[in-house]
């Protein structure tokens, strides 16, 4: 073979084959990443504005709205509430149903997001629905009714204000009864933790005259006669009345008691209303709060019944009295 002609085929000591290989793999390159390039979206640095209409606070159940600076075609918004995220728009509104801290996240198709941190608290419309004090607002002389405190705290004082010959009987930390011996309109008070920041009240009118005190007159009624026939009979043991049944308590973890609810969320459920009973104070008129709106538990209960499609426990706290029993259940519910 000629020496030459091998060398012919060299291009800087390089053969041709080598150098048409070279350049179709360089000419692909830079198609690939032209397409690249027209098919990107720019990263165009954006931010957005948050506004609540005529609140400068952001609360709870009220409306807010997410203005984002940036014109695109797709954009997806994460409110960090755990509900479902939005995609397509570049404005839009959200409700949190819970208070707390939030990250808010707002991302384009090109990969560039833009988040912000947000305090949402608790709407003081929601605040004001909540009883500080359960208990009647009407009631008799002489009558003994409960009044329990919703609030938590490590120690409580109670008194009926402007009257301190009336004093409550404690049954726990969190409730005691009071028998109001006159006629009159009340104000029971609680404080919590000694603290009087941690005080809260609750009105109470009492009807139908005071209360009879005890008579320490002896009876001047004689003695049931004896009839000779009924001498050396033995005498009847007396009828003894059984007490009314009580229900019996059983406590539970707010772990346990999440489960439970759940289960009431299936199609065919475990527990019944009734098997409730045993862990609430009220049955199932115990108060419940179900993302803040008020309810009793048998509202509750049906409108979670068989709702395992639709609904889910986020979070379940409960307030016990100093028995263990449940006085009040606060749940968060998100919608599917």
């Amino acid at each position: 073979m000629n020496a030459t002609w091998i060398y012919r085929r060299k291009i800087k000591g390089l053969d041709n084959g080598v150098w048409l290989l070279m350049i179709i793999m360089m000419v692909l390159s830079l198609g690939l990443l032209s397409f690249f390039l027209i098919d990107r979206e720019k990263c165009i640095p954006f931010t957005f504005k948050i506004s609540t209409g005529s609140d400068t606070v952001l609360y709870t159940g009220k409306t807010i709205y997410f203005d984002a600076s940036i014109s695109v075609k797709k954009m997806t918004w994460d409110f960090g509430d755990g509900t479902e995220i939005q995609e397509g728009l570049m404005n839009v509104s959200h409700k949190f149903t819970k208070e707390g801290k939030f990250t808010v996240k707002a991302r384009i198709s090109s990969g560039c997001t833009e988040e912000k941190e947000i305090i949402v608290k608790l709407n003081p419309d929601e605040i004001n629905t909540v009883d500080k004090i359960l208990g009647p607002s009407y009631t008799v002389v002489g009558k003994e009714e409960e009044f329990i405190s919703t609030i938590y705290g490590s120690t409580s004082s109670w008194e009926i204000e402007g009257h301190p010959d009336i004093k409550p009987n404690r049954d726990g930390n969190l409730k005691v009864s009071i028998r109001f011996p006159r006629s009159g309109n009340y104000r029971v008070k609680v404080t919590l933790d000694g603290n009087r920041v941690k005080s809260y009240t609750k009105d109470i009118t009492v009807t139908g005259g005071d209360a009879p005190k005890q008579s320490t007159v002896t009876s001047t009624q004689p003695l049931p006669r004896i009839l000779p026939s009924q001498q050396n009979q033995p005498v009847k043991p007396p009828v003894i009345v059984e007490p009314v049944n009580k229900v019996t308590v059983t406590h539970v973890t707010t772990v346990s008691f999440k489960e439970k609810l759940i289960d009431v969320m299936k199609d065919d459920p475990q527990y019944s209303l009734e098997d409730f009973n045993s862990y609430l104070d009220y049955g199932a008129d115990t108060k419940v709060l179900m993302n803040n709106q008020q309810m009793n538990f048998r509202k509750f209960y049906n409108t979670i019944l068989g709702k395992h499609t639709a609904l889910r426990i986020d979070k379940v706290e409960f307030t016990p009295d100093g028995a263990g029993k449940i006085i009040v259940v606060k749940v968060t519910i998100i919608n599917l």
